[in-house]
């Protein structure tokens, strides 16, 4: 199941399913978390996110269609996964798509990689446009998984040449996810029309 509805219950419904019922009335706010995965971490730390968020969230990996439209949420936060110092192009795509409506809402971006420091800032202001970098509420790092033996040829190579340590690795950074969760409450709960607090 690629795209999952998590209602404030927590009982994931499919995406499709959900939209062809409609608008659901639910009390709180609709999140929608718009992300692309290569190998699975990006999703798990999207998951994270919409398992600590209060509200009705819906996860939509942008690699399946239909997607669903950002106007039609209170917040939306979109992230990916940096390869090769650059964020994957469906992200891109989504997020050049549908620039207006993003800047229209709250709006918080994430990736995933193995930077720190200034470096990751670097990879951050650089996967996204420069007027949704501004406007984000939130802009976090989550960190990164790395599990070889899933990697393709070509990436397999890369992290060979990066000298990254064998065996599977784990730098998900789950005080980074508390707090963009913690972020997007606090920007869902500000009436429209006004900026969440930075």
């Amino acid at each position: 199941m690629q795209s999952v509805r998590v209602p404030a219950t927590g009982a994931p419904r499919a995406w499709p399913l959900y939209w062809a019922h409609g608008r659901e009335a639910e009390a709180g706010m609709r999140v929608l978390i718009a992300y692309r995965s290569k190998y699975g971490g990006t999703e798990a730390c999207a998951r994270a996110l919409a398992e600590r968020i209060q509200g009705d969230t819906v996860l939509a990996d942008l690699r399946r269609r239909p997607l669903p439209q950002p106007r039609s949420f209170d917040v939306v936060l979109v992230g990916g996964s940096i390869y090769g110092g650059r964020i994957q192009r469906e992200v891109t795509w989504f997020c050049e798509s549908h620039e207006e409506d993003l800047l229209s809402r709250p709006l918080g971006l994430f990736i995933c990689c193995f930077y720190t420091g200034e470096r990751a800032q670097t990879q951050i202001r650089e996967a996204f446009p420069e007027s949704l970098y501004n406007h984000a509420f939130g802009r976090a790092h989550l960190g990164g998984t790395l599990h070889p033996a899933s990697l393709g040829l070509l990436d397999r190579f890369l992290v060979r040449s990066l000298g990254s340590p064998p065996g599977d690795v784990n730098r998900t950074r789950a005080e980074e996810i508390e707090a963009l969760a913690r972020a997007t409450v606090q920007a869902g709960a500000v009436p429209a029309g006004r900026s969440a607090p930075r």
